[in-house]
């Protein structure tokens, strides 16, 4: 319950967004979870559908990656059902929206990786992707350091 609020508060302080763009997002945060010893210091966040196929494929893929790699998951239900990987989803406010899709409607599932450490928010995904395809974009995003 710690790392959910946590991470509600670190993206509620999101300043700017350019969601589909591959630059990073700057968060400032007073309190960081990376400081905390065996914390994460990064976290995925997941905007999704229950209704949608892509989003009921990816869903074990990315709980499976994130529970192999101790990456806590902030799930953002957009039609305010759960998925079975995330039951404890929650729906956005209109601010978080359009903090993460300021120009664009969103396309599902699509996550973000924040690191913690760095205060930045990533775009990592767009779209269904296997595990490996997830594995890679991490690895091009953070080269040699990647998790």
């Amino acid at each position: 319950m710690r790392i959910r609020l946590l991470l509600a508060t670190v993206i509620l302080s999101v300043l700017s967004v350019s969601a589909y763009a591959t630059e990073t997002i700057s968060v400032y945060s007073t309190q960081s979870q990376a400081d905390e010893p065996g914390e994460s210091e990064k976290a995925f966040v997941l905007f999704y559908m229950s209704s949608c196929p892509h989003c009921r494929r990816f869903d074990p893929i990315l709980k499976h990656y994130a529970k192999a790699h101790h990456i806590p998951v902030l799930a953002y239900t957009l039609d305010g059902q759960s998925l079975p990987s995330f039951p404890n989803s929650v729906v956005p406010n209109r601010s978080e929206m359009q903090k993460f899709f300021p120009k664009h409607n969103p396309v599902v599932p699509t996550v973000f990786m924040m690191d913690l450490r760095r205060h930045k928010i990533i775009p990592l995904l767009q779209g269904e992707a296997r595990e490996d395809q997830l594995a890679l974009r991490i690895h091009q995003l953070y080269g040699d350091d990647a998790l």
